[in-house]
């Protein structure tokens, strides 16, 4: 409780408590079967961004919160003492899909698909698999290298096909 009130502000307590909120009265009835079913709670999902929960870290001009690492942190902890995998989808969502978009994409990509992620209409995602890696990042050898205004992605002496951006995003 004393760290909340070093760390805390309003805004925080306020998030804190609406996430609260929403995963007693909407994911706890529910939790047992997300379970069985393993799959993804779209309407959970959904109703998350509705709420403005999936646009934490996403800046208010594209329909987000645009709140800080703590307001995050407290909700993804809210949703994870009712439900760990609603807690990791939104984490993973709003971090590994969402971030390299707002620190490295351009204007008309966050004007195309920042609004919708915030929504939960759009989810984002990282796709993280190569042939020779699996999912192990650290073995990963692609390198994008700039040519005028693209990225041309290449691996050993092999190119990809050049983006405007760089990285993509992925739709599911």
């Amino acid at each position: 409780m004393i760290m909340d009130n070093l760390f805390f502000k309003e805004e925080h307590k306020m998030i804190q408590n609406m996430v609260c909120d929403f995963a007693k009265s909407e994911i706890r009835p529910i939790s047992k079967e997300l379970d069985k079913n393993g799959s993804l709670p779209r309407k959970i999902v959904k109703k998350m961004g509705q709420l403005g929960f999936m646009g934490i870290n996403i800046r208010s001009k594209y329909g987000g919160f645009d709140l800080d690492t703590i307001a995050y942190s407290s909700a993804v902890i809210e949703l994870a003492k009712v439900d760990a995998s609603v807690a990791i989808t939104m984490a993973s969502y709003s971090s590994l899909g969402t971030l390299p978009l707002l620190l490295f994409g351009n204007k008309r990509l966050e004007k195309k698909h920042l609004p919708k992620i915030a929504s939960g209409e759009m989810l984002s995602a990282l796709g993280l698999t190569k042939p020779h890696a699996g999912s192990d990042i650290g073995s990963i050898k692609t390198i994008a290298t700039k040519v005028g205004e693209k990225y041309c992605k290449r691996r050993k002496d092999f190119y990809y096909k050049c983006r405007r951006s760089w990285p993509s995003i992925l739709h599911i």
